[in-house]
């Protein structure tokens, strides 16, 4: 929820600026990755799940960066991106475990 809300943040802020999408995104997934440890106050176990998880999650921050960044064209459009950006990194980060581990089990 944390990583959320700051996603929603961090593209409410970015309106008006020129978003550099990879970059951003990715300075982003290593700032949640070191939130979540803060929070969980334990380092994570970095494994290919992991660092599938987190990809999966860094490409989702990129493709929305420049999405905004391409069709922003006033601050409520930015909001409301914003919004469901944020919707939808909570949704996919909630059932991302289950989907990554499923996949690997496969292989």
């Amino acid at each position: 929820m944390l990583a959320a809300f700051i996603l929603g943040f961090w593209i409410i802020w970015s309106s008006g600026r020129d978003i550099y999408a990879i970059s951003e995104s990715l300075w982003f997934t290593v700032l949640i990755a070191i939130v979540n440890a803060l929070v969980m106050f334990q380092m994570p176990v970095i494994d290919n799940k992991w660092l599938a998880g987190y990809g999966i999650l860094w490409v989702y921050t990129a493709l929305v960066f420049f999405l905004v960044d391409r069709f922003s064209s006033s601050f409520a459009a930015t909001a409301l991106m914003a919004v469901a950006a944020a919707a939808g990194y909570f949704f996919l980060n909630d059932s991302l475990p289950q989907l990554v581990s499923a996949v690997f089990t496969k292989v």
